[in-house]
C-alpha cells in the first residue's frame, strides 16, 4: 500500500471521480473532504486520531526515536535507516493496512469499525502468533521478549504466559 501511495496510484475518490466511475470526491469516512491520498492517510480525522496513538505507542516503546518527521516515518518507516525496528515497523505497517482496510470496508460493504480497536486488534494477533511460535523454545522466547516487550508498552511476560499491555 505504502508503495502505491507514494506512487500516487490508490483508487481514491479524487482519481475515481476525475475519470468519472463515481459520482463526488468526497471521503466517504468523513464525508467532508475530498478523498487524496494524503486525506485517507493523513487529514481524515479518524484517521489523524489513530497516528497519534500509533506515534505515543512508538515513543513509549523507544524514548530514543526522533518522531520529528513524521509523514517520513508513515511513508517509508525506519527501513531507510533503521533495519533494527521491526516492532517500530510493524506498527506503522499495520496503521497503514488497517486504514486502507477500513476505508474500502466502509466503500464496497457500508461497515464502519472504529480504527484504534481495528489496530489494536491487529497488534493483539500479531503478538499471540509470535508468541505462539517462540513459546517453543527458550532462546527465540527471550529474542520475542526484547523485541516485543520493549518497556512492557505492548506484551509482558509472566512465566513464559503472554500479558497483552495495549492501552
Amino acid at each position: 500500500i505504502q508503495w502505491k501511495f507514494i506512487q500516487l496510484c490508490l483508487p481514491t475518490y479524487d482519481r475515481l471521480y476525475r475519470r468519472r466511475v463515481v459520482q463526488t470526491p468526497v471521503c466517504q469516512r468523513c464525508n467532508l473532504y475530498d478523498e487524496t491520498s494524503i486525506h485517507v492517510f493523513f487529514n481524515c480525522s479518524p484517521v489523524s486520531k489513530l497516528w497519534k496513538f500509533v506515534f505515543k505507542l512508538v515513543k513509549k516503546i523507544n524514548r530514543s526515536l526522533n518522531l520529528n518527521n513524521i509523514c517520513k516515518f508513515v511513508i517509508l518507516g525506519f527501513h531507510e535507516y533503521r533495519t533494527d525496528l521491526p516492532v517500530e515497523n510493524f506498527l506503522r505497517d499495520a496503521a497503514f493496512s488497517v486504514i486502507w482496510k477500513t476505508r474500502n470496508e466502509i466503500i464496497f460493504d457500508d461497515k464502519r469499525d472504529d480504527l484504534k480497536n481495528r489496530f489494536i486488534f491487529k497488534v493483539m494477533s500479531k503478538l499471540k502468533e509470535e508468541h505462539f511460535l517462540a513459546a517453543q523454545d527458550v532462546e527465540t522466547l527471550s529474542l520475542f521478549e526484547q523485541r516485543w516487550c520493549q518497556n512492557g508498552v505492548l506484551a509482558s511476560l509472566d512465566n513464559r504466559k503472554l500479558k497483552i499491555n495495549i492501552p
